[in-house]
């Protein structure tokens, strides 16, 4: 699973000007993927979002307990 995500950032300079830059995050391997989540829901509970706090949940418990392909046979 290979994953990048390309975050930009405003930064102020001493000089009155802003520099924009694109830094691009990866997410190659599950223990990243689930920092990634915990991250993602600490900001939800901070923000008092409560429908993604749900799915965030939702989304970790697939992640550590997927599917197997039993579940999908007829």
């Amino acid at each position: 699973m290979d994953v990048e995500i390309e975050q930009t950032v405003v930064e102020d300079h001493p000089v009155g000007q802003q520099v924009v830059a694109t830094k691009s995050i990866a997410i190659d391997n599950h223990s990243d993927a689930m920092q990634c989540l915990k991250a993602l829901q600490e900001y939800a509970m901070l923000n008092e979002n409560f429908r993604a706090i749900g799915l965030l949940m939702q989304t970790e418990k697939a992640f550590s307990n997927p599917a197997d392909v039993k579940d999908f046979e007829l």
